[in-house]
């Protein structure tokens, strides 16, 4: 299947109309047939290290302070995020450059990070400036006339998993240079090459559009929040143990959990997938384990009483539905007496109770919380229709974070899509 350039437009407009429909885009057009591991017509095989210089940098010594702080952009791999990096954190002088194995990096450079056991390794980035990095990051200058330097970004970004897993061949634990020479890449022809880099920037505009509108998003959310849940002058302070009443959930093990049956939340959710309100069930227990749990009720809190951090303990959600559903161990269940419990959700993880939550927090490996605590931290409460006015508006801002999380994701899954076909020649593009 080929697509001309006049057809882009609709190109973009169908896939868009088609992922909206949750169809498969692709259904519109019959994918060329390639045999298993052969190459689409007119495409060539090379191997990193024929089409590119892959070289690195270096890290001048930082005990000397008139290496450091100079004019020079230095990228280190924490920059490395599929993107295109067009500021540095830190910069060096021409007499560190000059001292070190550190060197200039033209604009176009492919980086990819070489070390890293978390999500760092395998990653790459274009240099949108002249910088030098560190010997952490490998630098790819393409031979010129041979490729297109985004088509080259594109094909690497898409094989994240792949290029990390060769990290773990004959117990390596990093990339090398060898290594990276040694990738194979499929090449179609440059004017293919540039068509296809065209259309997978225009997604990359698209996420980056999507991403800068959910940082305002949260921003926003963070300043009603600040705003909002100050307290005022008719505001009345009071100790949460005064409000409502405290209970416990009761243990429900990874071992009861099954794939479909009655709802229950466990205090691992707390901090990882709700946020201020309970909106989605991820986990489902049996009649026989719900008899012996701790049903939660409409408008009860739940708090999450361990976590591995200071940070994970204490996070509350509020439980507005009406189904049934269960608490499992290490959940405290606040049941409030009176209050509007999607206000209280919100000021009970404000930075002024959280910061109270913190003070409370035993142990180290495992941080724990008691009800005893959380009975203690103290609150300050508008009036009931204040506090319903406050939760609305809060609520909405996070239907729209909510939203726009979505789309996002939406996005990811168009691109990872198209990844798949054009980059592998499963569906060709042509500039007729």
């Amino acid at each position: 299947m080929f697509l001309n350039c006049n057809q882009n437009a609709v190109f973009l407009y169908l896939f868009s109309k088609q992922v909206n429909k949750k169809t498969n885009f692709f259904t519109y057009f019959t994918p060329m047939h390639n045999p298993k591991n052969s190459l689409p017509n007119g495409w060539s095989l090379k191997k990193l290290g024929e089409i590119a210089k892959i070289t690195s940098g270096g890290t001048p010594d930082r005990s000397k302070p008139s290496y450091w702080n100079g004019e020079y952009p230095w990228i280190s791999t924490s920059l490395i995020d599929f993107n295109v990096i067009e500021k540095s954190e830190e910069y060096i002088t021409e007499e560190g450059l000059s001292n070190s194995s550190a060197k200039l990096f033209p604009i176009g450079t492919i980086l990819m990070a070489m070390y890293g056991q978390g999500k760092t390794r395998g990653k790459v980035a274009l240099l949108g400036m002249e910088a030098a990095t560190n010997q952490a990051c490998a630098a790819i200058i393409l031979n010129n006339g041979q490729t297109i330097t985004d088509f080259v970004f594109q094909n690497l970004a898409s094989r994240y998993e792949e290029i990390r897993g060769l990290s773990n061949v004959g117990n390596q634990e990093n990339l090398n240079g060898e290594l990276i020479k040694g990738l194979p890449v499929k090449l179609p022809p440059l004017a293919e090459q540039q068509k296809i880099a065209t259309i997978l920037g225009t997604w990359d505009a698209a996420l980056q559009t999507t991403n800068a509108l959910l940082n305002a998003l949260q921003k926003r959310k963070k300043g009603l929040m600040q705003q909002l849940l100050s307290p005022k002058p008719d505001w009345k302070e009071v100790r949460l143990g005064e409000v409502g009443s405290f209970s416990k959930g009761s243990g429900i093990t990874k071992e009861e959990l099954i794939e479909n049956g009655i709802p229950c939340i466990r205090y691992g959710e707390i901090y990882t997938v709700h946020h201020f309100v309970i909106r989605k069930y991820h986990s489902f227990i049996s009649e026989q384990t719900a008899s012996s749990s701790k049903q939660i009720k409409q408008n009860d809190i739940l708090f999450a009483g361990s976590g591995e951090t200071l940070e994970d303990i204490g996070k509350a959600v509020a439980f507005i539905g009406t189904d049934e559903v269960y608490a499992g161990g290490d959940l405290i269940i606040f049941s409030p007496q009176g209050g509007d419990s999607i206000f209280l959700s919100y000021i009970i993880n404000s930075a002024f109770v959280r910061k109270q939550i913190r003070a409370f927090g035993q142990g180290q490996s495992v941080v724990h919380l008691y009800s005893r605590d959380i009975e203690k931290l103290k609150i300050h409460l508008p009036p009931f229709t204040e506090q319903t006015r406050i939760a609305a508006i809060l609520n909405a801002a996070d239907a729209e974070l909510r939203q726009t999380e979505v789309y996002l994701e939406k996005l990811k899954t168009q691109k990872r899509g198209l990844m798949q076909q054009l980059l592998t020649g499963k569906v060709r593009v042509t500039t007729r």
